[in-house]
């Protein structure tokens, strides 16, 4: 029953963090290049739980922490920590129990997993942390063991002593605000034999469950992604729907115009250019110098069949901003001859759903002028 409980409750917290990674804030409306170093001190308390040879209720001991660290990168950080209080050791037959004090400073690496998996977003309010490390017990009042020494075999018995171990474990963070964090922590060490004062051949063994308060010093959430608007002349408004261009030119003047089209690929859940996509914007970079009257309109896309229309709207923005982007500050092309626009999923060009991970780019130029009231035409193409 305890076991079915145990299982069940892992499951809701699980169903809780996923939950957590996929709701809220698109994970592209931040980017990580944004991210601000920052450090923290933390402190927490709770219970230590050894794995030993008597009744498993009685050798439950308290046990505290405090903390500092350095948050470097959005996925990684250091702590330096140092646990303790009180450690409890036994035997079954006959019974038998003892206890002594310790202290263990500790140097850790933590991982953020929701992060490193669903991307970086300092809005989301739990984040889930593994975390692995070396530590070094001092250790002291072993007055207990030292009695039962002429009743039990305590080959490695100390008067005080300094052993090495280790530690892993899981972290959840719950944000209350940019300065504050609750924390809830579950370790496991691993102590060198003579931790305990037994000869076991083989490491001691315990379990540390705390929770605590995180003070983060200097963090701050960056500004939110926004789609840049680059506005040109207005002479016509383009609606983009796969090869069409409907022109209104003060309904009495239509424009034929020519165009040369490249369609830049993404990845899925991402706005990154790819490497392999960067020959396509260096294409329209080489077009655009043969007609440098050329007009460039830039339409991103995502895909319908992952996210709701709020992520997926930032993604194409983001999109089609990061090929804007690339085009003025990578490639030179001036930013009043390059339109904006972006269509979520509301818009699927292209027939395979993976496909609309994209951002389509028309480079149009004039080629004729004829007089009409007003007129919707479809522009000769070159896609490739």
């Amino acid at each position: 029953m305890k076991m079915k409980k145990l299982i069940i409750l892992s499951l809701m917290i699980c169903t809780c963090l996923s939950t957590e990674a996929k709701s809220g804030t698109n994970r592209n409306a931040y980017d990580k290049k944004d991210f601000k170093s920052y450090f923290y001190v933390d402190a927490m308390g709770g219970v230590n739980w050894t794995l030993g040879e008597c009744k498993w209720t009685d050798l439950f001991s308290p046990s505290v922490s405090v903390g500092a660290g350095w948050r470097f990168s959005p996925y990684l950080g250091v702590r330096l920590s140092a646990v303790g209080w009180e450690q409890k050791g036994g035997w079954s037959s006959p019974e038998a129990k003892y206890k002594w004090n310790y202290v263990s400073p500790s140097l850790e690496l933590e991982v953020d997993i929701l992060n490193a998996i669903n991307g970086y977003n300092p809005a989301r309010t739990i984040n889930l942390l593994a975390f692995i490390g070396g530590q070094a017990a001092f250790c002291w009042g072993n007055d207990d063991a030292k009695a039962l020494a002429d009743r039990y075999n305590l080959e490695y018995l100390w008067d005080h002593g300094c052993f090495p171990g280790g530690h892993a474990g899981l972290r959840a963070m719950f944000k209350v605000s940019d300065l504050i964090d609750i924390m809830v922590d579950g370790t496991v060490n691993c102590m060198s034999d003579h931790f305990n004062s037994k000869n076991n051949s083989n490491a001691d063994w315990n379990i540390t469950a705390m929770a605590g308060l995180r003070f983060n010093i200097g963090r701050t959430k960056p500004r939110m992604r926004r789609p840049v608007e680059y506005r040109t002349k207005e002479i016509i408004k383009r609606e983009i729907i796969r090869d069409t261009i409907t022109n209104y030119i003060d309904n009495t003047e239509t424009i034929e115009r020519d165009t040369f089209e490249r369609k830049i690929f993404f990845n899925l859940n991402s706005y990154e250019i790819l490497d392999s996509e960067k020959g396509k914007l260096n294409e329209v970079r080489q077009h655009y110098d043969l007609f440098p009257d050329a007009n460039i309109v830039v339409c991103g896309y995502a895909d319908k069949g992952t996210g709701d229309d709020k992520i997926n709207d930032h993604l194409a923005a983001n999109r089609a901003t990061e090929v804007i982007s690339y085009l003025t500050s990578n490639l030179g092309i001036p930013r009043n001859n390059i339109s904006y626009d972006s269509r979520g999923a509301r818009v699927q060009p292209m027939s395979e759903n993976d496909k609309n991970r994209m951002v389509s780019i028309l480079v149009i130029r004039e080629i004729q002028e004829k007089k009409a009231e007003s007129t919707t035409e479809t522009i000769s193409s070159r896609t490739f």
